[in-house]
């Protein structure tokens, strides 16, 4: 991000060998229509080298400013192609993309979070298809009403989206669980698994086998003491 808000995506290419000399491709920005503070947070490249950036991206509406879900498609060579924006339901909404992924047919997996109250926040999953800006669906996760959040999120062959992600719970001493949801490729909620231990788990990253196992990396906090 810099001082002027702009979202910046820089293409490096370098050969195979280690010491040849890294090359700048190209670099281009992405401003929002209020022209404030906007930032990427996830980055995605697709079967044909379209690249799609999401984040937030402050967007003026009737009802005034709002932080909105972007995501930024570019061609290979860095043409602006489309961007694809989410703004929820509450009034000048705090919303953000926290990471994209794309599945074998081209579509795009958009997750992170929106804000449904000054005090509530939930896990956004969208699937925007691949030709346009409109989306497949769009679903939201509400663990325990107060502040849910996908951190990364990753497809199969299939076309199932896991979604990674952090739920908190205020109601016991602020515990925090490290959850991971599966859609199918029609956006059904097939399952939900959350893991705490001790005291507090943050979600980090996913990762998925050629035998469908699912992998989920981040920290636990057992006490004053912190593990991976």
């Amino acid at each position: 991000v810099t001082a002027s808000g702009l979202i910046f995506l820089i293409f490096l290419q370098s050969h195979l060998n280690v010491f040849s000399q890294v090359r700048l491709e190209w670099a281009v920005p992405y401003n929002g229509t209020a022209k404030m503070e906007d930032e990427a947070r996830g980055i995605a490249i697709n079967n044909s080298g379209f690249v799609y950036v999401t984040g937030q991206s402050v967007n003026t509406h009737s009802t005034g400013n709002s932080r909105d879900v972007a995501t930024v498609q570019y061609s290979p060579s860095g043409v602006y192609q489309q961007v694809r924006t989410y703004n929820g339901i509450y009034p000048n909404s705090w919303d953000a993309g926290n990471a994209v992924a794309v599945d074998r047919s081209g579509n795009v997996f958009v997750a992170g979070f929106t804000q449904k109250s000054s005090v509530d926040f939930d896990l956004l999953t969208i699937k925007y298809s691949s030709e346009d800006t409109n989306s497949i669906w769009g679903n939201t996760y509400d663990g325990y009403q107060r502040y849910d959040e996908a951190i990364d999120n990753i497809t199969d062959d299939s076309g199932n989206v896991y979604v990674l992600g952090n739920s908190h719970d205020v109601s016991i001493d602020i515990n925090v669980y490290m959850i991971i949801l599966k859609y199918n490729s029609q956006g059904v909620l097939k399952w939900v698994n959350k893991y705490k231990g001790q005291y507090q788990a943050f979600a980090k990253a996913i990762a998925l086998d050629r035998s469908g196992y699912v992998y989920a990396t981040g920290i636990t906090k057992d006490s004053d003491v912190s593990d991976f």
